[in-house]
């Protein structure tokens, strides 16, 4: 992880310009260090500040290069990006967690509506062949189109049973 970020800093030190895949190897390394800290603290903030790599630099001393140089600003902009999206993100999720208390609530009532109006037959429709209400007082079923698939069925290897049911399926259900 030391090398990835130290060698996007050298690059773009030697070059001027941060060279188009930076933004990309930046990011999934963050994202390692991020998993490194939240699976092993310990050891990884152990390492993080204490061992030297290349030029006996530290990855703290990485990582704070690219937080307080000015010529590190496209990264900067792009972890404020980052931000933002957190908190869109974050902003969404409450969002769709206010819709569902508002969905349940919706179900609740609509729960004690079936129980008051249960002699009503609910109403699944019309059907798309006979034009007919569908409803609980007649039976009906489901139009399905079948066609060949390329998906291979997967079957425990250690039941046999499974690979039995298949081999007596028929061929056509006509």
């Amino acid at each position: 992880m030391f090398y990835a970020i130290y060698n996007v800093i050298a690059l773009t030190n030697s070059v001027g310009t941060a060279p188009p895949s930076a933004e990309a190897i930046l990011d999934q390394t963050f994202q390692l260090v991020m998993l490194a800290l939240a699976e092993r603290l310990s050891f990884f903030s152990h390492v993080s500040v204490i061992k030297p790599f290349a030029e006996e630099k530290k990855p703290t001393d990485i990582i704070c290069t690219i937080k307080h140089d000015e010529k590190y600003k496209p990264y900067k902009s792009c972890i404020a990006a980052k931000t933002r999206q957190e908190a869109i993100m974050a902003e969404m999720k409450a969002q769709q967690a206010s819709f569902l208390l508002n969905f349940e609530e919706e179900e609740e009532e609509n729960d004690q509506d079936m129980d008051e109006t249960s002699d009503e037959l609910s109403s699944y429709g019309t059907c798309i062949v006979c034009q007919e209400d569908l409803n609980e007082a007649k039976v009906f079923g489901s139009l399905w189109p079948t066609q060949p698939s390329r998906l291979v069925r997967k079957c425990p290897d250690s039941h046999s049973q499974y690979l039995n049911e298949l081999m007596i399926m028929p061929q056509s259900f006509n």
